[in-house]
C-alpha cells in the first residue's frame, strides 16, 4: 500500500462514520430535503419516546431495580439526543468538519517518518471505531431482541406466549395485554436500536478529527526538527501558519463542545456511582445476572467517558512535543521576520492544547483516574448512607 492509499484511509472511515450519522439525519453538511425530514422526524421519534420514559421513572420512584433500569435507557437517550441536536445545529461543529474534510483532501508526506506518524493516529481512530462500534451494534440489537429467545423457549415447552416490549414503559394508546397491540408496540420501538449508534458514531467523529490534528502536530515537529534555519524562510513560515489554524480549529472545538461535555460528565459519573451501586446491592442479594449487566454497564460509560480523556491525554502530548521541537530550533540562525514568528509561535505554545469539560475540567489520563475515583466515593457515600 503506498503513501496516497494509506492517507486516504481516514477518508474511508469518516465516510463510514457519516454514513451512520445520516441514518438519522444528522449529518450537518447535508441539507438535502431528505435529510432534513428524517432529522424532524427521528428527534420528534425520540423526544416523545424519551417524554414517556420520563413519566415511567416517576412512577416507579422508590424501587431501586425499576429506577436503575430506567435511568440506564434515560440517560442514554438524553446525551445521545443532545449530541445529535448540537452536531445538526451548531455553526462551530459545522466549520471544524469542514476544515478537517478539506484537510484530508490536501495532506500529505514528504517522507517515511512523517507517514509513520499518520498511520499510527488513523489506526488509534480505526481501533477505536471497531471496538466502539461493534459493541455498541451488539449490545443495542441483543437488548432489542431479549424478550424473543424466552417467547420462543415458551412456545418450544407448549407454554403461554407472553411478548414484552424491550424498552417497557407505560403506553395510554396501547393495551400490552394484547398479543397484537404489544407486536405493534415492539415494532414501533425499533428505531430505539440506532440511537445509541449514533451517539458513538459522534464519538468515533471527535476522535478521527482530534487524532488528525494530532497527527498534523506531529508531522510540524518532526519537520522543525529537521529544518535548517539558514535558507527555509517559506519553510518555516509554513509552518508557523498551519500551527495558528490548528490551534484555532482546536479552540474552536473545545468552544462548540465544552458545555455539552460538562454536562456529560456530571450526568456520567452520577449514574456510574448510581448503577454500580445498585450492582453491588444486586450481588449482595445473590442476583450475579443482573449485576453482570449492570457493572458491563459501568464500563461502557467509563469506555466513553476514556475516549474524551484520550483526545484531550493526545492533543497535550502533541503540543507539549511541538512546545520541546520549538526550544531546540536553532533560532539565532534565522531571519529576523522568522525569529518573530517565532516568539509568537512559542508564546502560543506555552499553552497547551485541551479539550474541557464546562472550561474547568481539563481532560487527561490524569483526570480519568479522579472520575473514577469520585464515582468511587460516591457509590461509599450511598453504602454509608444506606446502613
Amino acid at each position: 500500500m503506498d503513501s496516497s492509499e494509506k492517507l486516504s484511509e481516514d477518508k474511508i472511515l469518516l465516510n463510514k462514520i457519516i454514513w451512520v450519522i445520516e441514518l438519522l439525519g444528522g449529518w450537518p453538511l447535508n441539507k438535502t430535503i431528505k435529510q432534513t425530514v428524517l432529522f424532524i422526524g427521528a428527534i420528534t421519534y425520540y423526544v416523545i419516546h424519551l417524554s414517556i420514559s420520563c413519566t415511567a421513572l416517576i412512577n416507579v420512584l422508590g424501587n431501586l431495580q425499576l429506577m436503575t433500569a430506567n435511568l440506564m435507557e434515560t440517560t442514554v437517550q438524553i446525551i445521545s439526543l443532545i449530541r445529535l441536536i448540537y452536531l445538526k445545529l451548531s455553526p462551530r461543529v459545522k466549520e471544524s468538519i469542514i476544515s478537517i474534510q478539506q484537510t484530508l483532501d490536501t495532506q500529505k508526506c514528504d517522507n517515511a517518518s512523517e507517514e509513520e506518524i499518520y498511520v499510527y493516529y488513523l489506526s488509534i481512530a480505526k481501533r477505536y471505531y471497531s471496538v466502539l462500534m461493534t459493541f455498541s451494534a451488539t449490545t443495542s440489537f441483543m437488548f432489542y431482541l431479549r424478550p424473543l429467545p424466552e417467547c420462543f423457549l415458551a412456545w418450544l415447552n407448549n407454554q403461554p406466549v407472553i411478548l414484552k416490549p424491550p424498552y417497557e414503559i407505560i403506553y395510554v394508546c396501547f393495551n400490552l395485554t394484547s398479543i397484537e397491540q404489544v407486536i405493534i408496540v415492539y415494532i414501533y420501538q425499533a428505531p430505539m436500536s440506532f440511537l445509541p449508534l449514533g451517539y458513538i458514531a459522534i464519538i468515533n467523529l471527535k476522535l478521527l478529527i482530534i487524532t488528525n490534528i494530532c497527527s498534523q502536530l506531529g508531522v510540524l515537529s518532526h519537520r522543525i526538527r529537521n529544518l535548517r534555519t539558514i535558507g527555509n524562510d517559506k519553510i518555516f513560515g509554513s509552518i508557523v501558519r498551519n500551527h495558528l489554524k490548528l490551534w484555532r480549529l482546536v479552540k474552536n472545538i473545545d468552544n462548540a463542545w465544552t458545555l455539552v461535555f460538562c454536562f456529560e460528565l456530571m450526568l456520567s459519573t452520577l449514574l456510574c456511582s448510581f448503577v454500580f451501586y445498585g450492582a453491588l446491592l444486586a450481588i449482595s442479594v445473590g442476583e450475579s445476572v443482573v449485576a453482570v449487566s449492570l457493572i458491563t454497564y459501568v464500563i461502557s460509560s467509563l469506555l466513553i467517558l476514556f475516549s474524551n480523556c484520550l483526545m484531550g491525554e493526545m492533543l497535550k502530548y502533541e503540543s507539549e512535543n511541538f512546545e520541546n521541537a520549538l526550544y531546540c530550533l536553532e533560532w539565532y540562525d534565522m531571519s529576523i521576520s522568522n525569529k518573530r514568528a517565532l516568539l509568537i509561535c512559542m508564546t502560543r505554545a506555552l499553552f497547551p492544547l485541551q479539550l474541557t469539560a464546562g472550561k474547568f475540567y481539563i481532560y487527561s489520563f490524569n483526570v480519568y483516574t479522579q472520575i473514577v475515583k469520585f464515582a468511587m466515593g460516591v457509590v461509599s457515600l450511598f453504602r454509608t448512607l444506606s446502613v
